[in-house]
């Protein structure tokens, strides 16, 4: 099997150093992004679509987590918050303003359930999310404004930095129209994975999980080569006397034409010319290939940051357990992953919008993060017995509470509430 690594060592080393532009010879990749070499492309030996070959279509736990993580956040719910002094608040129910339109409306062929899913995935396999603005007259009749956001490939568009003054603009990577410009106000750029050596491009989270995954690929195929051959790995068919190579090849065919195959296998065999067929015990070794395929499993899991269960794994699970792992997944993996593709948003388009707005995430409507913990209970009546309205508590304390006009005089414990209701 070409394995995962071993193309991407195969396609990008060997090569000399070349000549940039104007003359400048080009440096190591470390070099070229550490110290911003004047007028250079970002290069990268890792591919974008190697990874989706090598890991997207053909390991299922890839699969499963990248989809996972990319419809997750593409799903949730947004808003739009104004700044006050240094808070974020929501904006009060009204016409969309024309930020919200622009994601959920980003272009002819993506709605931005599509954009946000292809971004995240762009962030997992190419290690940074790019998306490219147009402009036009906008629904604010702004002869520049941005009317248009499409999501680009990694190998397609790379950061082109200056000494001291680090990305100046962006080029095309590829043909057609390679080295084709895009000014910087014209990318949203968000890294995925931080590189210390690299400030300016991301690494793929898929780049770290690369042996794991190639292993994981090698042992499906093993499997899949032993129940093509009848559940066996091979065996020994033997004749007696002196056959010749013909002889020995027709007997071979016919009895693989016969036995060979899952489709085939249990099927009863009828020998002639004493001959006998000897199956090849599995091994310990190969024994081994399905508990190689667990472990593979789990790295894979845990580099996504998905808990196992929410793969199809229930092997240990129960609804108390398999719900304490979507709160574990969205506390440590969904919220964060949602700040950074919405910071990197409103970064990329305060420009256009305005310092004081943004377009964020709504997690109210996660049921496993409105389940509030007795700690939580107690914090939140404590701070409502000293006068603090429920709607700030519910801010402070991150409850996850949707809150009607009448909040602020109901109480929170269920006792209480049920009391204050028959008074009512």
């Amino acid at each position: 099997m070409a394995g995962f690594w071993s193309n991407i060592w195969s396609r990008f080393t060997g090569r000399g150093h070349g000549t940039g532009r104007g003359g400048v010879r080009s440096m190591p990749l470390a070099s070229v992004i550490s110290w911003g070499e004047s007028g250079r492309r970002v290069r990268s030996s890792w591919s974008e679509e190697t990874a989706i070959d090598e890991g997207l279509r053909k390991s299922g736990w890839v699969l499963t987590c990248a989809m996972t993580r990319a419809e997750s956040i593409a799903s949730l719910p947004t808003k739009i918050q104004f700044q006050r002094d240094d808070t974020w608040v929501d904006a009060d129910e009204g016409p969309r303003h024309p930020l919200q339109k622009l994601l959920e409306e980003p272009n002819e062929d993506h709605d931005r359930f599509e954009l946000l899913q292809r971004g995240v995935l762009g962030l997992d396999f190419g290690g940074n999310l790019l998306f490219t603005k147009g402009r036009g007259l906008d629904s604010q009749w702004r002869m520049d404004g941005v009317t248009h956001l499409w999501p680009i490939p990694s190998d397609e568009l790379r950061p082109v930095l200056e000494r001291g003054r680090g990305i100046t603009h962006y080029e095309k990577n590829r043909s057609p129209d390679l080295g084709a410009e895009y000014p910087k106000r014209d990318v949203i750029h968000i890294q995925g994975i931080p590189d210390p050596r690299r400030p300016y491009w991301g690494i793929s989270r898929l780049e770290a999980l690369g042996f794991a995954v190639d292993g994981d690929v090698a042992a499906a195929q093993y499997n899949a080569r032993i129940f093509s051959q009848g559940h066996r790995p091979s065996g020994l068919l033997s004749l007696d006397g002196h056959p010749t190579q013909e002889q020995l090849d027709s007997v071979r065919n016919a009895f693989e034409r016969r036995h060979g195959g899952a489709e085939n296998s249990g099927r009863i065999a009828i020998f002639g010319h004493s001959a006998k067929f000897t199956p090849f015990a599995l091994n310990a070794e190969k024994l081994q290939v399905t508990d190689g395929r667990k472990l593979n499993r789990e790295e894979i899991f845990a580099g996504f940051g998905v808990p196992p269960v929410l793969g199809g794994d229930y092997s240990k699970a129960n609804y108390n357990n398999t719900r304490e792992a979507m709160r574990i997944y969205w506390l440590l993996t969904g919220i964060p992953l949602a700040k950074k593709v919405y910071g990197g948003l409103a970064r990329g388009l305060r420009e256009d919008f305005g310092d004081g707005v943004r377009v964020w995430f709504d997690t109210s409507e996660i049921d496993v993060l409105s389940d509030l913990t007795q700690d939580q209970v107690d914090k939140a009546e404590t701070l409502h017995k000293m006068g603090i309205p429920i709607d700030e508590i519910n801010r402070r304390l991150r409850l996850g509470l949707q809150l009607t006009e009448e909040s602020n005089v109901v109480p929170l414990r269920p006792e209480a509430r049920d009391a204050h209701e028959e008074a009512a």
